[in-house]
């Protein structure tokens, strides 16, 4: 797969998760404001898969676009970026989704009720909040040895590094706030919609500049 190919691909993964991080995590907020949850908490947050999936790909494509022009801290932060991206998918999927193959989910859909507390809810969140940290300090490393080799420009760099905090800030203001969590998902489905944008006018050589072909640095 050719470069160009792999950046708009990456772009597209990257606009996409701008749009469901916009109206997906306001959705979650109007069920989780209430005490218990709302019904729709877990569909909404099945909803979250899908734009976290997306995360993990444009990750995945950024580090594959920047290769060696990365010096090794570079390199360490793209791996440590799609690692977390990763786990927070997974704590996504085993909370949300493993739940599914549970016999109270089955009760609690005959009886129109939310399902019980399980101990997948306690493993996905921890891990969800593992791969937040590890997204951070990716996030931030990348950002700083761009910076350094003139590999990204320094908006996108802040953009790697928000991310994680901007996600679990949504996570942590949905239970209190849906107007905080409103502000919080459509600043960062913009950022993410312009990163998108970016890559495809790589791809079509308009940003030609941003990656400049430097040796790596250590």
């Amino acid at each position: 797969m050719s470069r160009r190919t792999l950046a708009r691909g990456g772009g597209l993964a990257a606009i996409l998760a701008g749009i469901f991080w916009g109206f997906t995590l306001p959705l979650i907020a109007t069920q989780a404001t209430d005490d218990p949850v709302g019904l729709r908490y877990d569909d909404f947050n099945r909803w979250l898969t899908l734009p976290l999936a997306l995360l993990l790909v444009t990750l995945v494509v950024l580090g594959a676009l920047l290769g060696r022009r990365l010096p090794a801290r570079g390199q360490l932060g793209t791996t440590l970026a799609a690692l977390g991206a990763g786990l927070m998918l997974l704590g996504n999927l085993v909370e949300f989704w493993a739940v599914m193959l549970t016999d109270d989910y089955v009760a609690a859909i005959a009886e129109d009720r939310r399902v019980d507390e399980w101990v997948g809810s306690t493993i996905g969140w921890l891990g969800f909040l593992i791969g937040v940290f590890l997204l951070l300090v990716g996030g931030s490393l990348v950002a700083l040895a761009a910076q350094r080799a003139r590999a990204l420009p320094a908006w996108v760099g802040v953009i790697l590094t928000a991310t994680a905090p901007a996600l679990l800030a949504a996570a942590v203001l949905w239970a209190s706030s849906v107007e905080a969590t409103i502000v919080v998902a459509v600043a960062l489905g913009l950022a993410w919609n312009a990163l998108g944008l970016w890559m495809r006018a790589r791809a079509t050589g308009l940003a030609e500049a941003a990656f400049i072909a430097t040796e790596p640095r250590v």
